[in-house]
């Protein structure tokens, strides 16, 4: 298909605005102003890279152009984010060149002949300083300071995301040198009294409750290392009492020592496909704090009775100490579930009070039996409230990717949310409640969770989207009730997969939950006040709330020094998560890619997810991998027709449109830019 011929822009004025630009793995430029946000070419970004706080001056398009109102250039960078960047050494006429291939930061680095760098050979790849950063009438130079390895290195392709994103990966001595410390100082003695973070506080130190003859077990993923949190539960009459026993990893980490302090830099362990980047070293995430089976281990326990309709009557908030008698996998919790319900319905006789009969038919005592499916009936109910409060639940399938011993994708499958990992999800929901609330009511000092309500004028440009799905609406509702009917609308009149493709696209139109040191409501959950305290093994925010409640439980009022550290420790929190978020969805795409390119010309059903002038995206329905259709591949008579989120064939009347399920060839995958590109089979 012919291009346009390009029309000039013309500045319009001289007003500016400011804002941080954004540029995706696609190389699209973005950047949010209190102007509005404004698309910038890569001719226009002078020099600035992803992550930058630049100055953007509007640009106005010639007559006849496509509406490009929010059109903008890059007049000047006024704080750069990046001083290093990562790439190939190639030299070329003894010239020496660090090509980053990465869309983010477009620009190769020249080596600068005034610096004295590392030594590196072609085809390493390498970290470089900036010294110069690129202009209109400059190229990027600078020199090389670290030497990763060979391009063709196992596993340097995970290390590039993990350099890229300034993860830490080893903790230094002094670090480790704290946590020896911390442990000696940590006593699993008869007498129960803990010995933590606080005790610099003059606190006293209450016993510890001895919870080791309890039924306690944990569920999770079968490859998990770090067991964060337990369950046990007992029915009194009509009433339950749930016990939710989180790690006590504020008893091994003093605060402000310097193994506190490289957790909060890290701020939260990172899920890569082929590795974990812990919060905390090994010894204390996959050993003395992990809730390991047949192990003791320092817990903190929130101890509710719950009556028969799903309410909390009585909460209470203990150090304990726990002894857990089983690990558990989603995989053997969801099959009990499932196999359960089939027993049962084809013998009606079958009695699961027996350990015989229960080994026989689950693997399991019948006293775990009842407990997972008592657990399960109230992971329900708890659901079945949350709904009626409003709470969203977008319900989104994501890929997980399985390598074999070489750490190369062998398989990609979605994984959806099931009765399992719904039961888990529930008590640790209802746990974090129950502590934010209890701290609220007291007054106490507190990091909550929090999520605010969307950008009206965001929803309103969802319209003509959701509407080309084939939504009758007037508007999109601003209120989580309102988006719930919305949901529903879709599921009852749409397929499958556009009904999930509208839960991205509304997901993606959410704000992004934060940490706050100040009380606010949580929108997505619907929930008054909630917090994170029930996985301090991975994530820094949840340990400071076990100090603070720790602290109130006590009645001791933090220190004027703790205090002032709050609102900045959130802010670092709240960041650490983004960041950890951006690389683990680079990695995993990077692994996708890698499965894909050992399957190119393979065909596969695919939903369009995205329509634009270039072309449209498809998500492929097994694995959720996703590319792109060029305009090109489609033919001349195709044109695109924005209206209708479409590209139809003038001829014929043909149309390829949004959230339609079409069959697609692999073509090409770059592993660089971690992009496919599929045609129409």
């Amino acid at each position: 298909m012919a291009r346009r011929p390009y029309k000039a822009r013309k500045i319009i004025g001289s007003r500016t605005s400011v804002g941080v630009l954004s540029i995706n793995a696609s190389g699209r430029a973005f950047a949010n102003t209190s102007e509005g946000s404004f698309h910038i070419k890569r001719s226009r970004l002078n020099g600035a890279m992803d992550g930058d706080l630049v100055e953007i001056v509007p640009l106005h398009a010639n007559s006849g152009q496509d509406s490009l109102d929010s059109l903008g250039s890059v007049t000047r960078v006024l704080q750069r984010s990046h001083e290093t960047l990562i790439g190939v050494l190639e030299y070329v006429d003894g010239l020496g060149v660090v090509v980053t291939d990465d869309a983010k930061t477009p620009y190769d680095v020249f080596l600068d002949p005034l610096c004295f760098g590392r030594p590196a050979k072609d085809g390493d790849v390498v970290v470089v300083q900036i010294t110069c950063y690129p202009s209109r009438y400059q190229s990027c130079s600078g020199y090389i300071v670290d030497v990763l390895g060979n391009l063709n290195d196992k596993g340097i392709d995970t290390e590039i995301i993990i350099r890229r994103y300034g993860l830490e990966t080893n903790f230094l001595p002094n670090t480790l040198l704290s946590m020896k410390e911390a442990l000696r100082e940590v006593s699993l003695g008869e007498d129960l009294t803990f010995c933590d973070a606080l005790s610099a506080f003059k606190v006293s130190q209450p016993k510890r409750r001895d919870l080791r003859e309890w039924r306690i077990f944990t569920i999770d993923p079968h490859d998990a290392r770090d067991f964060d949190d337990a369950l046990s539960i007992q029915i009194l009459g009509d009433s339950m009492r749930l016990g939710v026993h989180i790690a006590d990893v504020s008893a091994y980490v003093p605060l402000n020592s310097d193994l506190d302090l490289a957790a909060r830099r890290r701020g939260t362990s990172v899920y890569l496909p082929d590795r974990v980047i812990p919060m905390l070293p090994a010894e204390l995430s996959e050993d003395v704090c992990s809730l390991r089976p047949n192990e003791d281990r320092l817990t903190m326990t929130v101890d509710m009775l719950i009556s028969a309709n799903g309410s909390v009557t009585k909460v209470e908030f203990y150090h304990s100490i726990i002894r857990s008698q089983a690990r558990l996998t989603y995989d053997e919790v969801q099959k009990l579930l499932v196999d359960f319900d089939t027993f049962s319905a084809t013998d009606a006789s079958f009695v699961y009070d027996s350990d015989t009969k229960c080994e026989a038919k689950f693997g399991l005592t019948a006293n775990l039996v009842r407990d997972l499916l008592t657990l399960d009936k109230l992971a329900r109910k708890l659901a079945q409230k949350r709904d009626a409060r409003g709470a969203l639940d977008f319900d989104i399938a994501e890929p997980r990717v399985y390598l074999n011993n070489e750490g190369i994708a062998q398989q990609v499958v979605l994984r959806s949310k099931n009765r399992a990992t719904a039961l888990v999800e529930e008590m640790m929901i209802l746990a974090n409640e129950a502590v934010a609330m209890w701290m609220l009511e007291q007054d106490a000092p507190m990091v909550y969770r929090v999520h605010d309500e969307p950008n009206p004028a965001v929803l309103e440009e969802l319209l003509p989207v959701l509407r080309a799905f084939g939504l009758n609406i007037s508007e999109v509702p601003s209120s989580s009730q309102g988006l719930k009917q919305l949901m529903s609308q879709a599921q009852e009149t749409l397929s499958t997969g556009s009904c999930e493709l509208i839960n991205i696209l509304l997901l993606r139109a959410m704000k992004k939950a934060r940490y706050l040191p100040v009380f606010t409501t949580h929108f997505g959950l619907a929930s008054l006040a909630y917090t994170h305290f029930t996985s301090p093994i991975r994530r820094y925010p949840d340990l400071m709330v076990h100090r603070l409640l720790k602290l109130r439980l006590a009645n001791f009022a933090p220190t004027d020094e703790l205090l002032k550290q709050l609102e900045l420790i959130c802010g670092q929190c709240s960041d650490a998560e983004v960041k950890a978020e951006n690389a683990t969805r680079d990695a995993l795409q990077l692994k996708i890619c890698e499965y894909f390119s050992s399957h190119i010309g393979s065909c596969y059903m695919a939903i369009i997810s995205s329509v634009t002038a270039t072309g449209f995206f498809v998500r492929e329905q097994k694995g959720a991998a996703m590319g792109f259709v060029k305009a090109q591949a489609l033919g001349a008579n195709f044109s695109f027709v924005p209206e209708q989120y479409c590209w139809q064939d003038m001829l014929t009347g043909e149309k390829f449109s949004l959230g339609e399920l079409i069959r697609v060839r692999l073509t090409d995958v770059d592993m660089q830019r971690l992009r496919m590109d599929f045609v129409v089979a």
